[in-house]
């Protein structure tokens, strides 16, 4: 115990550290891992106590000096085999490291090599904020142009329905709502000539098609439908924005709208650009009346008095309530539905003025036909148009490179300007504040070893052990084709505390062997290298075989962390490889320039900082 017992405290409270950065993190991302964090937090503080207190007092009643021979013979040749490879392993490892530390200069090349080939990998594998899960819905949006009845609006949807139940022999169940409903029902309508498709399809394990290679069969057979504009939606859990929203923002409503069809027909070209929907619709024809305020006063009424003439008429007003059996209901007043229905019956609507002379609204407005839009959005007391789309066959990085391209070559008018929205916004967002998180993860762990070492040297050689990691994690990611995500940099983020564990462990017990054992410089780095190779190999195979079944993809909704066990995994492979040889490299630079300079000064006794005379590399254990 006292020989681990700083290295095991060091590597516990290493790991503890990283989390503190992820607690700050602002928005979805915060949100999502803060409950991971405190899980982990608490689960290695207690596994702290149980390896020094519990571990070593069950170990010294249960294990026993002589291992006693097992009775089955399988079992003690697979015993014998596994030590067999593992003393070559350790033999082959020695003569590595021995070759490496003789020659710096190569090592120190592959890696920088290993780290240049990184640069140009990494704008290649692209980013997004969420992987999208495969899930057991779909769900269709679906518009026709705005002039369209119900009963045209009733044929699309039965033609809809029809492309599904021939192009998804998947479906379970399919459900349709269209048009405005009656009461609480009518909150939740958009009108005669929009609607919306549920799709219901097996878990994924249940079916060969993953819902996405749907939705591209589908949209190729709603290419066709005259009229009709499809949407789709699945896969996505954070906000409903879409993929990417480009909000354009001005007061003119005519320029705003030019420039978001211009921007629609632009990025219609984008490879991997699907359901493109803008927030503006074609506008509405309406009839609008305008009052001559001098007519109107002449007899003695206000604009407000005619305006809520009209509205009783039209719209109708609850007069009184009927009340029977204990139930209560309005009582609408307004004109018959035949008196409602044209402009002329508009124009003949009669206003009594204050002497009770009625006269018709046509006397003291005019009403002519006009268009105005469904509605008016505003963003921060802005008024803003919005141009959205999905992301299928590419990743949302690229894409948005290229949308944001196509908007600096667009000509905008001084007073307008546009942002990013949707999955885009929080992707760019919670990448900027992660990867400030992973920096200030490094500064935490190194004030932590530094603490525990009571060194500024030793913290510093095993933090090299970093920059591995995250080569091998975007290596890991390159090479299984998976995207960076906000779960892929959680990932780089626990790196950050994992890998130092190894170089803590090796670091250690290197000085333990000079100092208490009296080993010099290159002999206690061959010696401690080979007796921490088994632990560190151990550590980071148990952490990599966790991760395998997460990686490997199993059942639905886990695309949401393969990214993640992905990066850890390479990250952790390619760090432990590097980490027993670099690592070891870096610290005999730096203790031979220290013991010159005190050997210089006097301060400590001449002692070899080389190869030993007369050193026998098979004398190591």
């Amino acid at each position: 115990t006292s020989e681990v017992g700083v290295a095991i405290i060091a590597s516990t409270l290493t790991t503890l550290a990283i989390f503190v950065p992820i607690f700050f993190v602002p928005g979805i991302a915060g949100v999502m891992f803060k409950d991971m964090v405190i899980a982990i937090v608490s689960s290695l503080t207690i596994s702290l106590l149980v390896a020094l207190t519990l571990i070593p007092l069950l170990s010294s009643k249960l294990l026993v000096k002589q291992k006693k021979q097992n009775r089955w013979k399988i079992f003690r040749n697979m015993d014998s085999g596994i030590g067999k490879f593992l003393n070559r392993l350790e033999r082959n490892y020695v003569r590595m490291l021995n070759w490496s530390l003789g020659h710096k200069k190569y090592v120190l090349l592959v890696i920088s090599i290993l780290f240049i080939a990184t640069l140009f990998i990494f704008p290649k594998i692209g980013g997004e904020f969420m992987p999208k899960t495969d899930q057991s819905f779909i769900q269709l949006n679906v518009e026709r142009e705005t002039k369209a009845s119900l009963a045209t609006t009733n044929k699309t949807f039965e033609k809809i329905e029809k492309i599904i139940a021939d192009k998804v022999p998947e479906a379970e169940n399919i459900q349709v709502s269209f048009g405005i409903g009656e009461g609480f029902a009518a909150m939740f309508g958009s009108g005669s000539n929009k609607g919306e498709v549920n799709i219901s399809i097996p878990d994924v394990k249940d079916r060969k098609r993953s819902s996405f290679e749907i939705e591209d069969t589908l949209r190729k057979q709603f290419d066709l439908l005259p009229g009709t504009k499809v949407t789709m939606r699945s896969g996505g859990m954070f906000g409903s924005e879409g993929d990417i929203v480009i909000k354009i923002f001005g007061f003119d409503r005519k320029v705003a709208t030019t420039l978001g069809d211009e921007l629609e027909q632009r990025i219609k070209k984008i490879d991997g650009v699907v359901d493109i929907v803008k927030s503006y619709n074609q506008p509405k024809p309406e009839y609008q009346i305008r009052i001559d305020r001098d007519r109107v006063s002449a007899l003695g009424l206000t604009v407000y008095q005619v305006a809520t003439t009209i509205e009783t008429a039209v719209k109708g007003k609850i007069a009184t309530k009927f009340r029977e059996s204990g139930e209560e209901y309005d009582v609408v007043v307004q004109l018959d539905k035949s008196y409602r229905q044209s402009k002329t019956d508009l124009e003949n609507i009669y206003i009594t003025s204050l002497t009770g002379i009625q006269v018709p609204l046509k006397n003291v407005a005019m009403i002519v036909t006009g268009e105005a839009a469904a509605q008016i959005d505003r963003e921060d007391q802005e008024r803003m148009v919005s141009v959205s789309c999905s992301v299928t066959g590419r990743d949302l990085q690229s894409v948005l490179a290229d949308i944001q391209n196509e908007l600096h070559d667009m000509s905008f008018p001084p007073d307008f300007h546009w942002e990013v929205g949707g999955s885009a916004e929080d992707m760019q967002e919670s990448f900027m504040y992660l990867g400030i998180a992973i920096l200030v993860a490094i500064v935490l762990v190194y004030m932590v070893m530094a603490s525990q070492f009571e060194s500024l040297l030793d913290p510093f050689i095993i933090i090299f052990t970093v920059p591995l990691a995250i080569i091998g994690a975007v290596w890991g990611l390159f090479l299984t084709g998976t995207t960076l995500s906000v779960t892929a940099l959680i990932g780089m983020v626990l790196l950050v505390g994992i890998v130092v564990n190894n170089g803590i462990v090796l670091i250690d017990y290197i000085n333990q062997l000079r100092e208490k054992h009296g080993h010099d410089l290159w002999v206690a780095i061959l010696i401690g290298g080979k007796r921490r190779l088994r632990p560190i190999l151990m550590t980071a195979l148990t952490t990599i075989l966790a991760m395998i079944p997460i990686a490997l993809k199993l059942g639905s909704g886990s695309e949401l962390w393969v990214g993640m066990a992905r990066a850890v995994i390479g990250g952790l492979t390619l760090a432990t490889l590097l980490t027993l040889i670099l690592i070891p490299i870096i610290y005999l630079f730096f203790e031979q320039i220290s013991m010159k300079r005190a050997m210089k000064k006097h301060k400590i006794e001449m002692k070899p900082i080389g190869i030993p005379e007369d050193f026998d590399l098979s004398k190591i254990e």
